[in-house]
């Protein structure tokens, strides 16, 4: 049986963004997952396990066809569906705000047309950004990106693509023709 657990306090986890990798397939939505409100996250996962660490952190693993569903983070946004082999949720020995999430294991963050995969993502509660890491790519109705790292900050509404080369693939109707933008290695070469 799926294990349900809304969590409040996180109005909004995953942001926007990229293609899955040809060997992660999404799982299945669960059918009787729903919203529970604007203010939560709906989790469900095959299994689950909860405890404290010695500092009183509590500690909450998901894993086997974890599912996130994750209301809008503004007003007239989508709402965004995290798919993940492993999701640990980190809450402080006082309880309230949640300190991390991490994603684990075939990673995929879908918001409307919008997709992102990868092998980890790491929210950070402190600072509201995603960090992508394991080949991530970015995908778009405007096109494609790749970078060894991608950060997506939630407050500023900002992408932040670091470590080279970060490749991004520009549809052609978006600007007459078929691009591929190389930026600079941090020795200053180029990579194509």
């Amino acid at each position: 049986m799926k294990s349900f657990l809304p969590l409040a306090l996180i109005a909004a986890l995953w942001c926007t963004l990229a293609l899955p990798p040809s060997h992660a397939q999404p799982a299945a939505r669960p059918p009787t997952m729903e919203m529970t409100g604007t203010n939560s996250i709906n989790i469900a996962a095959t299994n689950m396990v909860s405890f404290e660490t010695n500092g009183g952190v509590r500690v909450i693993i998901f894993w086997e066809g974890v599912v996130v569903l994750d209301p809008p983070a503004h007003p007239g946004e989508l709402g965004s569906v995290l798919y993940c082999d492993r999701l640990t949720v980190r809450v402080p020995p006082s309880g309230g705000k949640i300190e991390d999430i991490q994603a684990e294991g075939n990673v995929i963050i879908t918001q409307g047309a919008n997709r992102a995969s990868g092998s980890r993502a790491l929210y950070r509660s402190e600072t509201d950004v995603v960090e992508l890491t394991g080949n991530p790519v970015l995908s778009t109705a405007e096109g494609t990106m790749r970078a060894t790292v991608v950060e997506l900050d939630r407050v500023h509404r900002r992408l932040r693509a670091r470590g080279g080369p970060i490749i991004m693939e520009i549809k052609a109707d978006k600007v007459g023709s078929t691009n591929r933008v190389f930026f600079p290695l941090p020795d200053g070469g180029v990579k194509k």
